[in-house]
């Protein structure tokens, strides 16, 4: 029943795949036999029949080099937490509007005006085939990566922190170059990690994080505060060159490593605890772990270099009662898994042009086995199906123009609810009084399991779990999550909306002529107007009071240095008028 065609064939690099409820994006061209096109993006309906509401003009433009016109550049897609989409990499339009290298486009695919890149930055989508990478943040900033091919502030960096519309994050202050280190060439981000802490911790190689010692050279772990600097606190460095960064609960992380030399004790995988320090405790052997997935009890499931399966205890002593499956025998190309109440392990391989799917039971006992003859890449929709997609011409000898799904249950999803996900409220406010489209609107307290993770996760809710009722009242800072119901089919993604009160709204309309900034702030707030300013006061999210100050001047600088990082809102009074600007702490 999943009919997708398409005459534009999906290259290797192209028909990367992501998921809007029930709704499939594919990063790649479009055409049918109408003569209907689309360009690098396009949308599929859950049948796989081309979805001709989703952006029904030009999409992003193709970028030409000035040299040569088939060099082929990155071009990134991200879903971001509301459900919009950022596109990176070589077009310079979207829709006849101009977007520099990046663009923020609608649930439906029009280009979104509220997101316009800083002047300040410059995206250099030409001088690389690598991909940039998307990081939204749950505060609605977005993290863009890419080794080289970013210049901001006339400086060329390989992070960045963009806000919500657009403009660069001048509070975040990342610096390959910092001096804390011993700088040897050029730094190479190769992995990066947020953790709960709000912090980030990034591997690589040269520069910031290789370090010189006699004939031999170390290699830092670093963390970076939430504001990019480098945090000096955290000490991490090896003799072994980090590659994959693994986040587990409590703010540690596993580290996966290449040996460089024969000369020092080497671990494949070292847990370290918030601060940097190695947990002794953790002994995982000599093999590499890869695939690392951590339980909800602690353990710990990954496949290892001798190709098995396994599962450790959060010691990293393997677990007794779970069946090892080697799968060493094969010549297998590619592997990954998902779990989903069992163990669903995928095995391809070149030689036999075929995929295998294992299945095991959560204690790791083979249940059975299906072939599937494709060797491409996957993705797990609705938490069960598979997709596998790229360069496909034919499935057991029918033509499949680039995407195949194979149906492993009768379950469906359906998209999620739109909406903004900050909404103010006034007390007495309940669930019912925010503003959402849908269909049977079901509200939660979490995300659903299946909406974090689609490719490794368990699908639905825990048991113990509960709606809640629309008579809920409203508190202010708190996150809720609405899906919607159609045909008796619930959204597997849950829209986050996170509420504040109204009486700590923004609102600048009172004081026409106001200036603030920066914002985000991370050491002092500067507020000017040109009525004088008699008082200032900020809040927190709780509509709790912090601070309150009186001056009489047009220019007044505010100190947030002991403030957390979070939101606040900044409530400035003149002699009649008042105006509330929300603002952000790093």
């Amino acid at each position: 029943s999943f009919k997708y065609s398409n005459l534009a064939t999906l290259s290797f690099s192209d028909g990367k795949l992501f998921f809007q409820g029930d709704k499939i994006i594919v990063s790649g061209n479009y055409r049918n036999s109408e003569g209907i096109t689309r360009s690098r993006i396009h949308r599929i309906n859950t049948d796989g029949s081309f979805d001709i509401t989703f952006n029904p003009h030009s999409g992003p433009n193709l970028l030409f080099d000035d040299q040569n016109s088939k060099n082929s550049y990155p071009f990134t897609a991200k879903t971001l937490l509301d459900q919009k989409i950022l596109l990176a990499g070589d077009f310079s339009s979207y829709n006849d509007k101009p977007a520099r290298n990046i663009c923020r486009i609608t649930q439906n695919g029009e280009f979104d005006p509220t997101f316009t890149l800083d002047p300040a930055v410059k995206i250099n989508a030409e001088i690389s085939q690598n991909d940039y990478i998307i990081i939204p943040q749950n505060d609605g900033k977005i993290i863009l990566l890419h080794n080289g091919g970013i210049t901001a502030n006339g400086k060329s960096t390989s992070i960045i922190r963009l806000n919500s519309n657009g403009s660069i994050d001048n509070s975040f202050n990342f610096n390959s170059y910092d001096n804390t280190f011993d700088n040897i060439g050029t730094a190479v981000i190769k992995d990066i990690k947020i953790l709960n802490n709000g912090k980030f911790l990034i591997v690589g190689e040269s520069g910031f994080f290789t370090k010189k010692i006699g004939n031999y050279y170390s290699y830092n772990v670093i963390q970076l505060n939430s504001d990019g600097s480098v945090d000096t606190n955290y000490k991490a460095s090896f003799f072994h060159k980090p590659i994959k960064i693994s986040a587990l609960s409590n703010n540690k992380v596993l580290i996966t490593f290449l040996q460089n030399t024969y000369d020092y004790t080497y671990f494949p995988v070292l847990k370290l605890n918030e601060n940097g320090t190695t947990d002794s405790s953790f002994k995982s052997g000599n093999l590499l772990l890869h695939r690392i997935k951590e339980l909800n009890d602690g353990k710990i499931l990954a496949i290892n270099n001798n190709l098995l399966l396994t599962r450790l205890n959060s010691d990293g002593s393997t677990d007794a009662s779970f069946t090892t499956y080697s799968f060493a025998k094969g010549n297998f190309n590619n592997f990954n898994y998902y779990e989903n109440g069992q163990i669903n392990l995928f095995l391809s391989s070149n030689s036999t042009a075929s995929t295998s799917k294992l299945t095991f039971s959560s204690e790791g006992t083979l249940l059975n086995t299906v072939n599937y003859n494709t060797t491409n890449d996957f993705e797990i929709q609705n938490c069960e199906d598979l997709l596998f997609y790229g360069y496909i011409t034919k499935i057991a000898g029918v033509n499949r123009n680039g995407i195949v799904r194979f149906k492993t249950s009768n379950s469906t999803s359906n998209p999620n609810p739109s909406g903004e996900i900050f909404q103010p409220f006034t007390n007495g406010q309940t669930l019912a009084d925010l503003k959402i489209e849908g269909t049977n609107i079901n509200w939660y307290a979490a995300q659903s399991p299946c909406g974090i993770n689609n490719t490794i996760t368990k699908k639905g809710s825990d048991a113990s779990e509960t709606l809640l009722p629309l008579s809920t009242l409203l508190v202010n800072g708190t996150t809720y999550y609405a899906s919607q119901t159609i045909n008796g089919i619930e959204s597997s993604y849950r829209l986050p909306i996170t509420v504040y009160s109204t009486t700590l709204s923004t609102n600048k309309y009172d004081l026409p002529n106001l200036t603030t900034h920066p914002n985000p702030v991370k050491d002092f707030y500067n507020i000017s107007n040109n009525e004088e300013i008699n008082k200032v006061e900020v809040y927190n999210l709780l509509g709790q009071l912090l601070s309150s100050n009186t001056y009489n001047s047009n220019n007044v600088k505010i100190d947030f240095t002991a403030l957390n990082s979070g939101l606040y809102f900044v409530k400035i009074h003149t002699e009649d008028k008042v105006a509330i600007i929300k603002t952000i702490k790093n």
